[in-house]
């Protein structure tokens, strides 16, 4: 089953998912600006069976990530509007291109998929772990969008 997972609106991944366990197909993040138009594009050429959108359980108010992710630092109002606006443009896509769509949040999906971790940082070592065992041609080096996205596509296959 072909399914693409969001981080709204940073990251995306889309998977070929057999049994729980994924092959890696796309992968990436989104520009400032085009994020609904690159996803939507991709979603009207592949047609995946699914799309799984990540809404924010989580609100970082002096922004997350490091050096190579200080492009998607912004306020806390502008993160949730963007995710908004973002998510709701690949919901419209979907209903255009006759695609299913869910949403989730980071908690649930790392909940469902046994991922464990106190802080922060645990966390995201353990969703990188995951995913790192059930996606066949997972890089070595991604950031955590990506990682979120990929951990919401395998959550939605279930």
């Amino acid at each position: 089953m072909l399914v693409i997972g969001v981080d709204a609106p940073q990251g995306w991944c889309c998977l070929d998912v057999v049994a729980g366990k994924g092959t890696l197909l796309g992968l990436g993040n989104l520009d400032e600006g085009e994020e609904a138009l690159e996803l939507t594009k991709y979603i009207a050429r592949h047609r995946p069976a699914l799309v799984v959108i990540e809404r924010p359980s989580e609100i970082y108010t002096g922004g997350r990530g490091d050096d190579e992710e200080a492009h998607i630092r912004r306020s806390v109002g502008a993160g949730l509007i963007s995710t908004a606006e973002v998510s709701g443009e690949l919901k419209h896509a979907c209903r255009l291109a006759n695609v299913k769509w869910k949403m989730t949040d980071a908690s649930e999906a790392r909940r469902c998929m046994k991922v464990r971790g106190r802080s922060r940082e645990e966390k995201d070592r353990d969703v990188a772990r995951v995913v790192g065992m059930l996606i066949a041609g997972w890089p070595k080096r991604t950031n955590t969008h990506e990682r979120d996205a990929a951990l919401a596509a395998l959550w939605g296959s279930q």
